[in-house]
């Protein structure tokens, strides 16, 4: 569960809420669309950015499916649902003194304009499969996560592998005690760096829960912030892997497998 603090213990981490949210500017958060990740699993395929910009996957036909399950998917697919994960995220960033006095806004992902990457500040909650806007973002990171619908199996491709580390890491839900992974990745939005993403993308709920549970650790969070506080000011972003044991879908201990820096 989340700490219950109303303020960031961490000179660190207050400033790197205040830098993420600038008062006065644009600040949005996105949760996962928690239909959208419904309609992929009874379809058994992922849902494109341009397919869920034009929404034109709430019209594909299902196959292999009971008329009982597709009438429930139709319902389901244009509501807007998010997860727990998501929900108590969201209200502990409202808690914080740092990030209640940007007054930022939520916007559903099904909502969100190619015009808000570039003009406002993001945070990102869930996979690709949940916020394909994603997919905007993942050619210039070093970790990047994928799920393949019809196995179930996350992948996370780590394109520059430091020395002992592996290129490939796999979930695999089915697999009792099989260890999840998350991603957290701090960038520049897509108005060359003129505003700040934080994306927060894990395999299944137990990977979004470790990344939620970490950056909401001061004291680990502030360890990842420190080598890049330089002349009394936060510069340059970063990229931090987790992985964590799922205990009954949730994540009870997290740690960093690797992190990376860059301008």
């Amino acid at each position: 569960a989340l700490a219950n603090r109303t303020h960031s213990e961490s000179k660190l981490v207050s400033a790197f809420w205040v830098q993420l949210f600038p008062v006065g500017e644009r600040n949005l958060i996105v949760p996962g669309d928690s239909a959208l990740v419904f309609l992929e699993n009874l379809n058994r395929k992922q849902v494109t950015l341009t397919q869920y910009v034009s929404k034109e996957y709430l019209a594909e036909e299902f196959t292999d499916r009971a008329d009982s399950e597709v009438e429930i998917a139709k319902r389901v697919g244009t509501k807007r649902l998010t997860s727990l994960a998501d929900t108590e995220f969201v209200a502990h960033l409202f808690a914080l003194p740092e990030m209640a006095a940007t007054h930022p806004k939520i916007r559903f992902a099904r909502d969100l304009q190619l015009a808000d990457l570039k003009e406002a500040n993001l945070i990102f909650l869930g996979a690709p499969e949940a916020v394909p806007w994603l997919s905007l973002f993942q050619p210039g990171m070093n970790f990047a996560l994928s799920n393949d619908q019809k196995t179930t199996v996350f992948t996370i491709i780590n394109r520059f592998p430091k020395a002992n580390e592996p290129s490939l890491l796999q979930y695999d839900p089915r697999v009792s005690g099989s260890e999840a992974y998350a991603i957290i990745s701090f960038r520049p939005n897509l108005n060359d760096g003129r505003g700040n993403v934080l994306i927060m993308e894990g395999t299944a709920i137990a990977g979004l829960e470790a990344a939620v549970e970490f950056v909401s650790d001061d004291s680990r969070f502030e360890q990842v912030l420190r080598p890049m506080f330089r002349d009394g000011k936060l510069k340059g972003h970063f990229e931090v892997l987790l992985q964590t044991t799922p205990l009954n879908g949730t994540a009870p201990r997290t740690d960093v497998v690797s992190v990376r820096y860059s301008p």
